[in-house]
């Protein structure tokens, strides 16, 4: 099965694909703008992997958190891309392909993403059960149980939740392609495709 997956919730365009024969990733700098860049970008990577768009079996696209700009661009350009297309799609929570990256790791983490209003999206990598913490809230977490990664790092700091030997070390600030492509693909095979014409990314508030 060949999958392709895009995260546009950072300042970065991160694609990956996984093929039957090989996996690739790509990371490209927010230097023009997602909306400029995603199609180009796109069509490179498709062409290194020596592929075209009838050869994709699944298309996974992040859903939020993250920039809701760069989430609509993703959206948008998805749904122009498979118009008219039989294609399977699926979408993810940009903290379950987070937490999928350390899904094999012998410690426990947890992924922390800001979503501004003094709250923090939560999740870590063995329950992969997606919170939405308010600053009340966050005494429900044992954070010394877990090694802390993510953009919410800041607001726990502020509110004196964490110390430095509970942040993880050189930690993710957003999902690779090939967190995406994988985490997309264990979707896909436990609940199946999703109806891309209802699809739009979520907006935190």
């Amino acid at each position: 099965m060949n999958v392709i997956g895009i995260d546009s919730s950072t300042n970065n365009l991160n694609i990956g694909i996984i093929s039957k024969n090989n996996s690739f990733e790509y990371s490209f700098d927010y230097f023009r703008g997602h909306a400029e860049m995603i199609d180009e970008a796109f069509g490179s990577v498709l062409k290194k992997a020596g592929l075209n768009i009838d050869n994709i079996d699944l298309f996974v696209v992040t859903n939020g958190p993250g920039s809701y700009t760069g989430l609509r661009v993703s959206s948008a350009f998805t749904k122009g891309l498979l118009f008219g297309k039989d294609k399977k799609f699926v979408s993810i929570s940009t903290v379950y392909a987070m937490s999928f990256h350390y899904k094999d790791s012998k410690e426990n983490i947890a992924i922390v993403y800001d979503i501004r209003h003094d709250k923090i999206v939560f999740m870590d990598n063995r329950n992969f059960n997606e919170r939405i913490l308010s600053i009340s809230d966050l005494s429900e977490i044992d954070w010394c149980n877990y090694k802390v990664t993510g953009n919410g790092i800041d607001l726990l700091e502020k509110e004196g939740i964490l110390i430095d030997e509970n942040i993880l070390k050189d930690g993710i600030a957003g999902p690779s392609g090939l967190d995406v492509v994988r985490s997309g693909l264990k979707v896909y095979k436990e609940n199946g495709a999703q109806d891309l014409i209802m699809y739009e990314p979520r907006y935190f508030k």
